[in-house]
């Protein structure tokens, strides 16, 4: 069984994590480019992770609060890297939540085990970012043997693929509807000594972004404000690109 993150709600949140429970094997099947997940499996893999959310403790805590049902809230995003299922969960009304979910589930067998799952949220709805921008948005990271960690945030208009670059790893996100997330074995996060909860030492990551018109911005600026910073660099689309 995996083991239940810790809820938290706040604005973008960098949260450390119990241990995912996962196995080492499902992890190293892992890829760096995410793959569509097909409906028999991803119905499976949806449904544990909602009644896990439902039946963490902590969760509910937090839905006194923000208004949350983990059997409504809509599924935003969802692919497969290797053996490994991940599904982000997300509302923007009356506040903004996203639930994160992490469950093994060998392609075509619709069975489901070591599910993880979590939440983050702010109190008022979110404001998009401006076109070509995104943001950081939630970050998490799971300790264990691997670490994990997992990312969900808002796209402006325009911009059609999200890569992340990790300490040893380069992560092709998915994007779809506004949303992007990744999850990958490794560290997202900068963490004292002695660090627990949301109390990191900051983020690991940069970014580059693709849009629409073919430009590729890399090293953009992911902060809170005004939907991100400017960008430092562009560089042409490699030939062929077809990736969203």
């Amino acid at each position: 069984m995996g083991v239940p993150a810790v809820a938290v709600a706040v604005g973008a949140a960098s949260v450390l994590w119990p241990g995912t429970g996962g196995s080492g094997r499902a992890y190293a099947s892992w890829t760096a480019a995410p793959s569509a997940v097909a409906d028999r499996d991803l119905a499976a893999v949806v449904q544990a992770c909602r009644d896990q959310l439902g039946g963490n403790p902590l969760q509910q805590v937090v839905e006194r609060d923000r208004p949350f049902d983990p059997r409504t809230i809509p599924v935003a995003l969802a692919d497969r890297r290797g053996e490994v299922v991940s599904v982000v969960f997300h509302q923007d009304s009356p506040s903004a939540m996203s639930a994160f979910c992490l469950a093994h589930n060998v392609a075509g067998s619709g069975e489901v085990s070591d599910v993880s799952t979590g939440s983050a949220g702010q109190s008022g709805p979110q404001v998009p970012p401006a076109a070509g921008r995104i943001v950081e948005g939630n970050i998490a990271q799971y300790a264990g043997d691997p670490v994990v960690s997992m990312i969900d945030g808002p796209v402006g208009a325009g911009v059609v693929g999200v890569t992340i670059h990790a300490p040893g790893r380069t992560v092709q996100a998915t994007v779809k509807d506004g949303r992007y997330t990744a999850w990958w074995p490794g560290p997202a996060l900068a963490v004292p000594s002695g660090a627990s909860g949301r109390e990191t030492g900051g983020t690991l990551l940069r970014y580059d972004v693709r849009l629409a018109d073919g430009r590729v911005l890399t090293d953009v600026d992911a902060g809170l404000s005004e939907g991100g910073g400017p960008v430092t660099r562009t560089e042409p689309s490699p030939a062929g690109s077809t990736r969203g």
